[in-house]
């Protein structure tokens, strides 16, 4: 799995690093570029030469996480060879990055400052649909999947490992929502397959 947080101590990555919690804890309206500085034990100044504003440290955050998500989307999902493989990778993948890496997690389901990203919409809306069309138009063209309304397959897949991985962040499932994959891959695929 491709490691989502780089471990670097450059001051711009550490600016990101600290934007990301404190954008995922108290919200991108909450958070103030002092409170950033702070976390990031790094001058205003620092902030400001490294990105121009609050709005664009946001917009480079946003672009960062959605293109690292996309690439572990094309490596560890895109490019298995069968449908059901890529449905159970994807429930692995978004799984194993709940237990490893929550805040990166949050940010892609629920964070979404204006300023950073098209339409408002968060990366389960775009990035993410993208990610899980794919599979599904692949599986119908294949024959894999059973020929219904791919909204519909859509939202059982995407549906059910968000909700799931809500439940995780909250708490309600107190167990690494790891020890789950194979029973909720298998139920999604049992849902769509043809």
């Amino acid at each position: 799995m491709i490691n989502t947080v780089a471990p670097s101590s450059s001051v711009r990555d550490r600016i990101l690093k600290a934007a990301l919690t404190l954008f995922v804890q108290k919200g991108f309206y909450s958070t103030s570029i002092p409170d950033i500085v702070a976390a990031s034990k790094t001058s205003i100044g620092a902030v400001y030469h490294h990105f121009g504003s609050k709005d664009e440290l946001a917009h480079v955050l946003h672009r960062q996480l959605v293109d690292q998500f996309v690439v572990m989307s094309a490596v560890e999902v895109l490019s298995l060879p069968t449908t059901r493989e890529r449905v159970y990778a994807y429930v692995d993948m978004f799984f194993k990055l709940t237990e490893h890496d929550p805040e990166f997690v949050s940010y892609l389901i629920y964070t979404r400052p204006k300023s950073a990203v098209e339409d408002n919409l968060t990366v389960c809306s775009r990035e993410g649909l993208e990610v899980t069309r794919n599979i599904i138009a692949d599986g119908i063209e294949a024959g894999d999947v059973a020929n219904a309304d791919v909204r519909v397959l859509c939202g059982l897949m995407s549906g059910t490992i968000m909700r799931l991985i809500d439940l995780r962040l909250d708490g309600v499932i107190t167990e690494p929502i790891t020890a789950i994959t194979t029973d909720t891959a298998s139920r999604i695929w049992a849902g769509m397959k043809a």
